[in-house]
């Protein structure tokens, strides 16, 4: 299990894989609080001293968002933010707005984790995915999130998708983190 402070992950694969279940131990784990903008109502209310949700957030834009959790990455309440269904985030390619963009460009220096998790990597910027710490993938289907893979580890793609995947159960995955090979793990 990594440990995501200061750092940005992406975290993919099928609906049902293990994403969210990952996320949740992870944050767990290091005993961490994150802020939640996910548009399924309340998936990480199982753990309500680590994870937070904004008082209507479905109507609070991105840009606010990274507003809000930066100000309260500030003042120490929370590590970090957690994005479910990331790629829901990016408009085209990184115009995301300015406190999302400097969420991005310093986390570090405001002690936040960015962690999004999507099952559609192929649409998330590149620019995003190459500058992230840790990539955590299970299985993946589908020839575009594939060649997105390949196009960054040559095999990578390959390899995620030859994971197995049974839905709702424990499933393997890839971890790639910043400079090194992929390394597979068994289910958590």
């Amino acid at each position: 299990m990594i440990d995501p402070r200061k750092t940005k992950v992406t975290i993919n694969g099928l609906q049902g894989g293990g994403k969210s279940y990952y996320a949740k131990a992870c944050v767990v784990q290091n005993n961490m609080k994150v802020l939640v903008w996910s548009p399924h109502s309340h998936d990480f209310d199982s753990e309500p001293d680590n994870f937070y949700y904004l008082e209507d957030y479905h109507t609070v834009d991105i840009d606010d968002f990274f507003r809000i959790a930066i100000e309260m990455c500030k003042r120490g309440v929370i590590d970090g933010v957690l994005i479910d269904e990331f790629e829901m985030v990016f408009k085209s390619n990184f115009d995301i707005g300015k406190h999302a963009t400097d969420a991005f460009a310093n986390h570090r220096h405001y002690n936040m984790c960015i962690i999004g998790i999507t099952r559609r990597p192929q649409d998330v910027p590149a620019y995003y995915f190459e500058s992230c710490e840790h990539i955590i993938c299970f299985a993946i289907r589908g020839e575009n999130v594939k060649r997105k893979f390949n196009g960054m580890i040559s095999g990578l793609g390959d390899a995620i998708g030859a994971l197995p995947y049974e839905r709702e159960k424990p499933n393997p995955y890839m971890h790639v983190a910043l400079g090194s090979q992929p390394q597979r793990h068994e289910p958590i």
